[in-house]
């Protein structure tokens, strides 16, 4: 019932950033390295040439920052529900 539970309210993901709080406040980090990954893509058949494909190139930008800590709140999914049929068999099961 308690996965029933975790459709509603994200208990997972609370239990992921207090572990991560934990860990932050246990080695007194002060610092991260961010990173952002960009990947452009040419289509290379569109240019009049005797070769078809794609290129890609990738990009990183990185930083230094501050850790950030993680929020401690309970969200809830509802905007991302997606699991109408399995707690209504659920609900129907229950009933039985």
């Amino acid at each position: 019932m308690s996965f029933a539970l975790d459709w509603f309210v994200d208990v997972g993901g609370f239990l992921d950033r207090l572990n991560s709080k934990e860990h932050l406040e246990r080695y007194e980090a002060a610092y991260s390295v961010s990173s952002v990954k960009a990947v452009t893509t040419l289509d290379v058949g569109t240019i009049p040439s005797k070769f078809t494909g794609t290129v890609s190139r990738t990009t990183y930008h990185r930083w230094v920052g501050p850790v950030p800590i993680p929020s401690l709140s309970l969200s809830s999914p509802i905007s991302t529900f997606n699991h109408w049929l399995e707690g209504g068999a659920l609900i129907i099961q229950r009933r039985k």
